[in-house]
């Protein structure tokens, strides 16, 4: 199992693949910290003692793959179904040894990368963006 959402690993479950997780590894961007520019004192306060930071916001590249064009609306709707729950969802990467606590924002770019039903597998790639919870 390379990735799971949910603890569902997302080949058989979804036909998902997912290009490449390494932006996972990156960082929220530092909020602003609270800063004081007093008149009478040369330059600015900044309190730099907690530091805060922004949930990453990742797009991934992924591809589901299905046996037809049925089997590619199941495996889509599933898709989108456990990713629209409510609360946080949890995503495996393997190769990381890592789970992370994401949230479904958005996906776009739908791409078909060959006929459906067209006596072959259908595949069809989009992007899929999330928001990584600060940990």
């Amino acid at each position: 199992m390379d990735f799971a959402i949910n603890n569902l690993d997302v080949r058989p479950n979804y036909g998902l693949e997912i290009e490449d997780a390494s932006a996972l590894l990156g960082h929220g961007d530092r909020k602003n910290s609270d800063s004081f520019d007093y008149k009478d004192e040369n330059g600015e306060y900044i309190d730099l003692s907690d530091p805060k930071f922004d949930d990453l916001e990742v797009t991934l590249k992924c591809c589901i793959v299905a046996d037809n064009r049925s089997d590619f609306w199941l495996k889509r709707n599933a898709l989108f179904a456990e990713l629209r729950k409510p609360g946080y969802s949890s995503l495996t990467v393997a190769d990381h040894a890592m789970t992370y606590q994401v949230y479904f924002k958005k996906s776009g770019n739908w791409k078909k990368l060959n006929e459906l039903d067209n006596g072959g597998k259908t595949a069809i790639m989009f992007d899929l963006t999330i928001k990584v919870k600060f940990l």
